[in-house]
């Protein structure tokens, strides 16, 4: 009989290969980007490279949060998986607020999936959150999403 031990080890491992398969194929890409919220002032700026990113978030044209971590691209859609950061130092606490309540309404703490579409020679991105989808209304990106291109 298998214990429960080493069936929890090998699901455990499975999904770990599962989750680094994407990864892995982001490897040897590279990007930057820049997105602005449908009817909002929140701009996220974004650096990433062979599966690593960094995006600076500003809310109002000040920059409020920056953080660091994986991603990965499979078909149109690309995965950011958040693995540090914190809001800045000293922020008026009413536009801190703010910020959270945005924050919280938009993202799922370590987690975030844009899907990217071209729509009239556009390039758009959307959020995807649970049955919400807030919107882009601009994307641009320059450089190497997929390496087998």
């Amino acid at each position: 009989m298998v214990s429960l031990k080493s069936l929890s080890l090998r699901i455990g491992l499975f999904i770990a290969v599962l989750f680094l398969i994407p990864w892995f194929l982001s490897l040897g890409t590279y990007f930057s980007g820049y997105a602005h919220f449908e009817n909002d002032e929140h701009d996220i700026i974004l650096n990433a490279k062979s599966g690593l990113y960094k995006t600076i978030h500003s809310y109002e044209g000040q920059v409020y949060r920056v953080h660091r971590g994986i991603y990965a691209s499979l078909g149109d859609s690309l995965y950011f998986f958040s693995l540090d950061g914190d809001y800045e130092m000293n922020l008026d606490p009413d536009f801190a607020a703010k910020v959270v309540t945005n924050d919280l309404e938009n993202y799922f703490r370590g987690l975030t999936h844009v899907r990217i579409a071209e729509k009239e020679g556009k390039v758009v991105g959307l959020l995807q959150k649970d049955d919400i989808k807030k919107k882009f209304d601009q994307v641009v990106i320059q450089g190497r999403l997929k390496v087998w291109d």
